[in-house]
């Protein structure tokens, strides 16, 4: 495996795509118990400093916000807890980011968004905030409309300008989407959700340790990692 790629799982957890939110200047991560070697083994991955960051007082950083790595824009729910808000300004002052807040009901906006090189892909659970969506994100919107398998945050994975989609979207939404994926695939042996799976920035990735071979294999060539 190149040396920007590795297989990584917390607390026998291998679902890692819950607990971070990965930029290319910095990587959130919800746990606070990380030891020193796996810190300094995910920094050495990713490129970048890791930082410590509840979402909701948890550790679902990965669950509750999205980024979108080209734009520097970070999308947080609107009613994120006020001490976390200042921590994450801060944060984004240093990098040059912008913060986007969106006003829904349903607040894991990085199970329900995903920022692809040209469209911000939602579920429809978000119809409503289209227009908000449209001007915060200056991208065009695309809907999943699948009322099972909708949450394009954890349907899609996009990073360096290519995506990689779930082998749970349906055929109608690969083929209106299709210049923008680049391959289908699972995670950790078989999981519709990808993201669960991935934490990834132009640098280098992380993939969640249950992920078999052949979908390792398909997630490098999607997201250009070998």
């Amino acid at each position: 495996m190149a040396s920007n790629v590795s297989l990584l799982e917390l607390e026998n957890n291998a679902q890692i795509g819950m607990n971070f939110l990965a930029t290319n200047d910095f990587v959130l991560c919800g746990k606070k118990n990380l030891n020193p070697e796996q810190k300094s083994s995910i920094e050495q991955i990713l490129q970048v400093p890791l930082v410590e960051f509840l979402c909701y007082n948890t550790e679902l950083v990965g669950v509750f916000m999205q980024v979108d790595r080209e734009l520097k824009i970070i999308y947080v729910p609107h009613d994120l807890y006020e001490e976390e808000v200042k921590q994450l300004e801060e944060l984004c002052k240093e990098y040059n980011y912008t913060i986007v807040q969106i006003s829904s009901t349903n607040n894991a906006l990085g199970n329900l968004i995903c920022p692809t090189q040209n469209y911000l892909i939602a579920s429809f659970e978000l119809k409503s905030n289209k227009k908000e969506l449209e001007q915060k994100s200056q991208k065009k919107v695309y809907f999943l409309e699948d009322v099972d398998l909708h949450q394009a945050g954890a349907l899609l994975y996009s990073v360096k300008g290519k995506t990689l989609a779930s082998t749970g979207l349906r055929d109608e939404d690969l083929e209106e989407l299709e210049e923008e994926i680049e391959n289908i695939t699972t995670t950790n042996s078989g999981s519709l959700y990808i993201s669960s799976g991935i934490v990834a920035n132009e640098k280098g990735i992380l993939i969640g340790s249950l992920t078999t071979s052949v979908e390792i294999q398909t997630i490098l060539e999607g997201l250009d990692y070998l």
